[in-house]
């Protein structure tokens, strides 16, 4: 059974189809002015496919233009917080998301001294009532840098992880370009908005 919180990990945000998103040092948003409100994105979702499952995303308004996600696992203790920023680029939205705090048995831990809040980038579609997300997969861009159809400057670490390091400028091309390349932009996950109250 597919479960809405169970992929999520320090390194970024996971989704459920499998794919590991691409993490960045650096934001989607070179400023505010990249950055968009939508109070469509304020809420509880949870996954379209099994409304009535135990976890959902909590979505609610923060400090410059972010929102606060925090998602629970629902057969653990955990609960994953994170600060996520919307990104308008041409037409199309983007979430930004970076781990911000890590809480157990409802106690909040914070994220290890030496674990790096990367950012890793969804493509995101939004209305009242229906949020689906694909993430930019690690995948795609690993074999797209060894097959040279791209270049962009990263950093290539242990268990064959990359880490872009290009600035915020050069990321945007990057995701334009690919925006609705389903494999560059794959692992949907699809939630709609939770009838239940927090």
């Amino acid at each position: 059974m597919r479960k809405l919180a169970i992929a999520l990990a320090l390194a970024g945000l996971l989704l459920l189809a499998g794919c590991l998103p691409v993490q960045s040092l650096h934001p989607l948003f070179s400023s505010q002015n990249d950055l968009v409100s939508n109070p469509f994105l304020v809420g509880r979702w949870v996954d379209a496919d099994d409304a009535d499952a135990k976890a959902a995303w909590e979505i609610a308004e923060s400090k410059d233009q972010s929102y606060l996600l925090a998602v629970k696992d629902p057969d653990g203790p955990e609960e994953w917080k994170f600060r996520a920023y919307l990104v308008r680029l041409g037409q199309s939205l983007f979430l930004d998301v970076s781990i911000i705090d890590l809480g157990v048995h409802g106690k909040d831990v914070g994220v290890p001294i030496f674990a790096l809040a990367t950012h890793s980038f969804h493509r995101v579609w939004l209305d009242e009532n229906s949020l689906r997300l694909r993430s930019l997969d690690d995948d795609w861009l690993k074999k797209a840098l060894d097959e040279k159809q791209i270049a962009i400057p990263h950093e290539s670490l242990e268990d064959n992880l990359i880490i872009l390091t290009a600035p915020s400028q050069d990321l945007q091309k990057l995701v334009l370009k690919f925006a609705d390349d389903t494999k560059a932009f794959s692992g949907e996950v699809h939630l709609v908005r939770s009838k239940e109250k927090p």
